[in-house]
């Protein structure tokens, strides 16, 4: 009686590739975070409104685990983006824009989060090309 003989070859290779890349994925995270932090902090750090530079020297940011990160701009900030950013004639600035650098670093952060994720997936993917 005739039998067929079925061999997988490089199961074992992708396995442990697969399991590489899972024992990755919370560094990876990290590594997410931080750049989308740093981003932020660069961001709201080059547009804050500057007198004497306290609160844009006060802003720091931080990775706290591989889900969370924070930024944290302390001093004036949180007067500034509660201050209106319009001043009547004849002010010097008169007709200037909101002081809500924050809230639109944040957002300018918020947009780039797709890229950011995408560029540190794909290396990760690289580093395991066995798929």
């Amino acid at each position: 009686m005739p039998f067929v003989t079925i061999r997988i070859t490089g199961l074992n290779e992708i396995t442990n590739s697969l399991s590489s890349i899972v024992s990755q994925i919370p560094q990876t995270n990290k590594n997410i975070l931080d750049e989308a932090q740093k981003f932020m902090v660069k961001d709201y750090k080059s547009n804050v409104h500057v007198i004497s530079g306290k609160t844009r020297d006060s802003t720091q940011g931080a990775v706290l685990n591989n889900n969370q990160a924070v930024v944290l701009a302390s001093y004036g900030a949180p007067f500034e983006e509660n201050r209106s950013g319009s001043k009547p004639p004849p002010h010097i600035g008169s007709g200037t824009g909101s002081h809500k650098k924050l809230l639109d670093a944040a957002e300018k952060t918020r947009i780039l989060m797709p890229s950011i994720i995408n560029k540190h997936y794909d290396i990760l993917l690289g580093r395991n090309n066995t798929l």
